[in-house]
């Protein structure tokens, strides 16, 4: 009987050593999983960074030059023409409508407006220096919300 006590206490001695090894196995491994984990994150955070300068450089990438065609309605008429966004030379950004052999630049920090006309569809309407521009365009969205954005990154910068 004494030695069943002792074999089982020898079981029991071997098996709470091979517990504590699992055990300190375990603690090794969820240390090495936190570090993986930290510098994960790390990598996370820099890719993030990365991201964003990237998409701030396609920003102003696109920002220097787009072209949109539009019609303009000028006293019953229509007039086939085109709206450019770009760079201006003070580093901010403009409007440049032409249409009919003319051209009129609007500086966007001169832009009392832009929006949706409210009762016709693909029309926005712009306000400038007291004047108001009709125009035609399939691409009002994303005319709005370009010219938008440029006010708002303009309005940040300043």
């Amino acid at each position: 009987m004494l030695q069943k006590n002792q074999r089982k206490n020898e079981r029991l001695a071997q098996d709470l050593e091979n517990l504590k090894k699992y055990i300190e196995l375990k603690v090794e491994l969820e240390n090495r999983l936190k570090v993986s984990l930290k510098k994960h994150e790390e990598l996370e955070i820099e890719l993030l960074r990365q991201i964003q300068e990237a998409k701030a450089d396609l920003f102003d990438s696109k920002s220097f030059f787009q072209v949109f065609a539009i019609r303009l309605n000028c006293l019953m008429m229509q007039w086939q023409g085109l709206l450019i966004i770009k760079k201006s030379e003070n580093n901010g950004f403009m409007l440049e409508i032409t249409y009919k052999g003319k051209v009129e630049r609007v500086l966007l920090s001169q832009l009392e407006n832009i929006y949706e006309h409210p009762t016709k569809d693909n029309r926005i309407v712009i306000k400038y220096k007291s004047k108001t521009k009709d125009i035609i365009t399939e691409q009002k969205d994303k005319i709005i919300q370009r010219v938008r954005e440029l006010q708002l990154r303009c309005s940040k910068l300043s």
